[in-house]
């Protein structure tokens, strides 16, 4: 399980199918339109909302910015098997990445080029580190996304004829 916290974040999660188990919610916080989608998705789906009060959203929340709402939900496979990737593809690999920030920020870019997955190779950081997910806006769960050692990685696009252009 990971905390998706932010009302875009949530949003995002809740479009792309993320299976969110319990959610928190402080009305008098939430405000937008991110928010108010988040929070009709997560009623109208019958996810457990617990209201909470400021004080409480604040400690839950992750972070500095308490928007109101947070999901818990399940983290998807990140299995490289599990890709479902069209004909010739564009895969983005990261390799070594440490900081989350830096993971959400290339999964921000890989959605704005329109990739069709990011694997992360020899990662040193959890995909989907509340930072992560913050830092991708959400993306984390719209982009396909696998993590496994660098060697696995190129056998695994190797193995499906996918070309490999390295940059550093």
């Amino acid at each position: 399980l990971t905390i998706v916290d932010g009302a875009r974040e949530v949003r995002r999660a809740l479009e792309a199918g993320a299976t969110v188990d319990e959610a928190f919610v402080c009305v008098p916080l939430l405000q937008g339109e991110d928010a108010r989608a988040a929070y009709g998705q997560l009623e109208t789906r019958g996810i457990p909302v617990r209201t909470t009060s400021p004080t409480v959203i604040e400690k839950l929340a992750f972070g500095e910015r308490a928007e109101g709402i947070l999901a818990v939900v399940r983290i998807p496979s990140t299995d490289l098997d599990d890709l479902r990737l069209p004909p010739d593809p564009l895969v983005v690999v990261l390799e070594g990445v440490e900081k989350p920030g830096n993971l959400g920020a290339v999964l921000r870019s890989a959605d704005g080029a329109g990739a069709d997955a990011l694997i992360v190779a020899s990662g040193r950081t959890d995909p989907f580190n509340p930072n992560v997910i913050r830092a991708s806006a959400g993306t984390v769960f719209s982009v396909p996304l696998a993590s496994a050692p660098a060697e696995d990685v190129i056998a695994w696009l190797a193995a499906r004829g996918i070309r490999i252009v390295a940059a550093r």
